[in-house]
């Protein structure tokens, strides 16, 4: 579960979810509390879109709807979450794989916090993150 991957995704379509405000951190144990289409949630993964500190909460939507996530390859990787600093760790982790890598990035970092799976998990949520790659042009 710790390894990066690259994988192809096609475009992928999402909708804004207003469920809590953009600065305050959200996992389901909150959405539990203060949402009352909760059990909608447990269809879909909540993906939290990070760029430039700004977070916002969407769902993948099959019409063409607010904002899309480009088609192409993407590092990959699943963690579990225990508390805030796993998330923060796995951003950290991110940055400094990519850094050594043959790879640029193009943001956002995508939080996808896998809701289906997280249910076999008392303790912690399961998430993937994700990140947009391309190879870094190489000089000879």
């Amino acid at each position: 579960m710790n390894n990066f991957q690259i994988q192809y995704f096609p475009k992928r379509y999402l909708r804004k979810k207003d469920i809590l405000g953009e600065s305050e951190d959200i996992d389901l144990n909150k959405l539990k509390r203060k949402s009352k289409e909760f059990s909608s949630f447990f269809n879909s993964d909540l993906i939290y879109l990070y760029d430039e500190k700004k977070l916002a909460v969407y769902i993948e939507s099959e019409n063409k709807e607010i904002i899309n996530l480009e088609e192409g390859e993407y590092l990959c990787r699943n963690f579990l979450v225990y508390g805030k600093k796993d998330i923060e760790k796995a951003l950290n982790h991110l940055e400094c794989y990519i850094k050594n890598s043959a790879f640029t990035h193009h943001n956002p970092v995508i939080l996808i916090e896998k809701s289906y799976s997280s249910i076999f998990h008392a303790k912690a949520l399961v998430y993937e993150i994700q990140i947009k790659v391309q190879l870094k042009d190489v000089q000879i």
